[in-house]
């Protein structure tokens, strides 16, 4: 089972939610449940049927890292050739507020959270 937010488009400019952290803003409005849960599915890159909204996270060996970083979790929006769009929130962005951001397809090169290549489907 996914976790999917329809209306997460328009959380772009709101205030972040929970402790500011990106698995809360999945949590909070996707309603997925706490990450010792969380199972990979569904790689996010050539899935095009992926409906926006949908509950993404990079996963390490099927599971969510938790870790402080080189992991990251947001609600998808689209893809292109080159890499895929997201809503997010994420604890060094200053201004406290949810944000959309595009994640460019790295193949693997630099860290997870900033390669589209690393997302997959929350199930």
């Amino acid at each position: 089972m996914s976790y999917r937010y329809s209306e997460a488009a328009k959380l772009a400019g709101e205030k972040w939610v929970g402790p500011h952290e990106c698995v809360a803003l999945v949590q909070y409005y996707a309603k997925a449940p706490t990450t010792l849960h969380w199972k990979e599915g569904t790689r996010v890159r050539g899935e095009n049927s992926l409906a926006a909204g949908t509950a993404i996270a990079t996963f390490a060996k099927g599971k969510y890292g938790n870790r402080q970083t080189g992991n990251h979790a947001a609600l998808y929006l689209s893809q292109d050739n080159n890499g895929i769009w997201v809503i997010e929130q994420y604890r060094h962005i200053k201004d406290g507020l949810i944000a959309k951001r595009y994640i460019p397809f790295r193949d693997g090169a630099g860290g997870a959270s900033n390669d589209g290549d690393a997302y997959s489907v929350i199930e």
